[in-house]
C-alpha cells in the first residue's frame, strides 16, 4: 500500500478515535492497534469501516438523537421565518399594509422561537408552541366574528390553520422524539 492511502487509514482511525463514544473508546483504540496487521491494501478499508461503525455509533446515541431533533426543528423555524418574511415583502409590493406588517411580526415571533428552542432545548419548543396553537385555533375558528367581511379574512384563516398544522407537528416531534427514546432505552435495559 502506498504511503498516501497508509496516510489516509492513519487519520482515518484517529478520527474514529475521536468520535467514539465512550463506551466504545477501547474498542476502537483496540482498533487503532490492529492497523498495523492489516494488509496492504486492506488497510484502508478496514479504517473506513471503523470509521463508519464510530459515526453509525455516534450517531445512534439517544442523546444524538434527540440533539437531532432539537436542532431539525430550530432549522425548520429559521425556514419558516424566512418564508414569512418573503410573504411579508410581496404582500407589501402589492399594498397589503396590515397582512404584510403580521407577516413580518410572525417572522420575528418564529425567530426567537427558533432561538429559544436553540438555546433551551425541546422544552421550550413546546410552551412556545401551546399558547400560539391555542391563539391560531381561535382565531382559525371565528375569524368571520372578530373582523368584518375583508378580502384578507380567508388569508387570515389558512395563516391560522397553517400555524396549528406545522405548530402541532412541531410539538409531536419534541415531544414524541424524548419519549421513544426513554422507551428504546427502557427496553434495552
Amino acid at each position: 500500500m502506498t504511503s498516501g492511502l497508509t496516510r489516509i487509514a492513519r487519520a482515518a482511525l484517529r478520527v474514529a478515535v475521536a468520535l467514539s463514544p465512550p463506551e466504545r473508546l477501547e474498542w476502537s483504540k483496540a482498533m487503532q492497534s490492529e492497523m498495523h496487521h492489516a494488509s496492504g491494501g486492506n488497510a484502508l478499508p478496514f479504517a473506513l469501516g471503523c470509521l463508519w461503525a464510530m459515526a453509525k455509533a455516534r450517531a445512534t446515541t439517544q442523546t444524538a438523537i434527540v440533539n437531532a431533533s432539537r436542532w431539525t426543528l430550530v432549522l425548520c423555524a429559521v425556514a419558516w421565518s424566512v418564508l414569512h418574511i418573503r410573504l411579508a415583502g410581496r404582500l407589501s409590493t402589492v399594498g397589503a399594509t396590515a397582512p404584510s406588517m403580521l407577516a413580518y411580526f410572525a417572522a420575528a415571533a418564529i425567530a426567537v422561537g427558533a432561538f429559544f428552542t436553540a438555546v433551551r432545548g425541546l422544552r421550550a419548543a413546546v410552551l412556545l408552541a401551546i399558547p400560539v396553537i391555542i391563539l391560531s385555533s381561535f382565531v382559525a375558528i371565528g375569524i368571520d366574528q372578530m373582523l368584518p367581511p375583508q378580502a384578507f379574512a380567508r388569508f387570515y384563516r389558512a395563516i391560522a390553520i397553517e400555524y396549528v398544522v406545522i405548530l402541532s407537528t412541531a410539538m409531536l416531534i419534541a415531544i414524541g422524539v424524548p419519549a421513544w427514546v426513554k422507551q428504546q432505552k427502557r427496553s434495552t435495559i
